[in-house]
């Protein structure tokens, strides 16, 4: 019983083992960007003098750090099927320092500037927080037109404030590259620290690469302001502007997945030796990988199948005999190690060329009602020459006969 337990114990640990290879990159983020932006302006009419525009500036120097954690949930892909892909937020911090700007043009169109006090938040993300700035526009307005009439003159000043207020939102969008997969390029917005998730179904070819493309930031701030006190003229509309506009490059490779491969090699009949001979067959999936063809063990050839995943080579075999062809596939970066079926080709030699004599036989004459019988001066002489050409023979049959025959009449 123990040991049972053990032995699950050790198979759970293998298999939580495996699951962390699928998972499981770590992956650290920055950014960062300086912006400054009108809030809101408006004219403040005074006795006498005339109008003062008053501009409202926001200056925001934006940090944002994330750390992410993405895995896929299998490291072996093939055509069609569906894969997963998990993004984790694990931490974020954002850190923006504010600072209020006024600008005054006065009547004669010099422009009075005047940053005011530095205000930094620090708060984690993904997640929004409101934000309130208190303008003392009065007692900006005071110097203003010190300055403006030399700082002689008693005029009223309106007692005239604005306040600021707002919600920073940041909600990072994370860009994820499936090459090899369908889509492309999917878009991910993490809305909370629970992890999100991609789902892309693979259509075609071997393998696939999941890289982390890019990232947004993605923290934008929605402002209002309120004018209060004196007299002034002009719309407050509300504002909305990102505190970082831009999507930064990462390019990190979150896993690479492999594509199991099956070679099929076609039959070959028998051949004679030095014989042109075809082997040929093709991939599964359809796809273009290194190929290795050995005969007897023995590497022949190493050649590429095509992009449909068919694959063709010219044999020439050298050795009388039976021979074993097989392909293999050593693997790559997209695929499996493969091994086709193995192949028995017989080998043997061409047939050996023969000689064939042809003989004709004589022919003889006779004459039946003869007086006298002479001896035949010459006999029929067959002779047979042989003449040899390459592949065929010639028999040439000669026959030179000459019979002197004399015959006498009984009168």
């Amino acid at each position: 019983m123990r040991r049972v337990i053990i032995s699950a114990l050790l198979m759970v640990t293998i298999l939580a083992t495996a699951l962390v290879d699928v998972s499981a990159k770590e992956v650290k983020l920055s950014m960062s960007e300086t912006k400054e932006n009108i809030i809101t302006n408006f004219t403040v009419p005074i006795p006498i003098l005339g109008d003062f525009k008053v501009y409202i500036k926001l200056r925001t120097e934006t940090q944002g750090d994330l750390t992410v954690d993405l895995s896929v949930n299998k490291q072996i892909i093939s055509p069609g099927d569906e894969l997963e892909i998990y993004i984790k937020p694990i931490s974020g911090r954002l850190k923006i320092n504010r600072t209020p700007i006024l600008e005054v043009i006065d009547p004669k169109g010099k422009t009075h500037k005047k940053e005011l006090t530095t205000i930094t938040d620090e708060k984690d993300f993904p997640g929004q927080f409101d934000i309130s700035i208190p303008l003392p526009i009065s007692d900006i307005l005071k110097v203003v037109i010190a300055y403006y009439t030399g700082g002689g003159a008693l005029i009223p000043i309106p007692n005239i404030g604005a306040n600021v207020y707002g919600t920073v939102k940041t909600y990072p969008k994370v860009y994820i590259k499936a090459e090899g997969c369908y889509p492309e390029l999917s878009e991910v917005t993490l809305y909370s620290s629970k992890p999100e998730t991609v789902r892309v179904k693979k259509i075609e070819g071997a393998g696939a690469k999941i890289i982390l493309d890019s990232w947004n930031l993605n923290s934008v701030i929605q402002a209002n302001s309120d004018i209060y006190g004196g007299e002034y003229k002009g719309e407050i509309s509300p504002i909305s502007y990102k505190l970082v506009d831009k999507k930064e490059k990462v390019n990190t490779v979150i896993a690479t997945l492999k594509t199991p491969i099956q070679i099929k090699l076609n039959e070959i009949k028998t051949v004679e030796l030095g014989e042109k001979t075809l082997i040929s067959g093709f991939v599964e999936p359809k796809t273009s990988i290194n190929l290795k063809i050995l005969c007897d063990n023995n590497i022949i050839a190493t050649i590429r199948s095509s992009s449909d995943g068919k694959f063709e080579y010219i044999w020439t075999p050298k050795v009388v005999g039976k021979h074993f062809i097989k392909v293999v596939h050593d693997g790559s970066e997209f695929t499996e190690p493969a091994e086709s079926n193995v192949v028995t080709v017989i080998v043997k030699n061409p047939p050996t060329p023969t000689k064939t004599t042809i003989v004709t036989p004589s022919k003889t004459s006779t004459k039946t009602q003869v007086s006298e019988t002479t001896p035949p001066e010459k006999t029929k002489i067959i002779e047979t020459v042989s003449k040899k050409t390459p592949g065929f023979e010639i028999v040439l049959a000669i026959s030179a006969t000459t019979i002197a025959l004399a015959l006498r009449r009984k009168i």
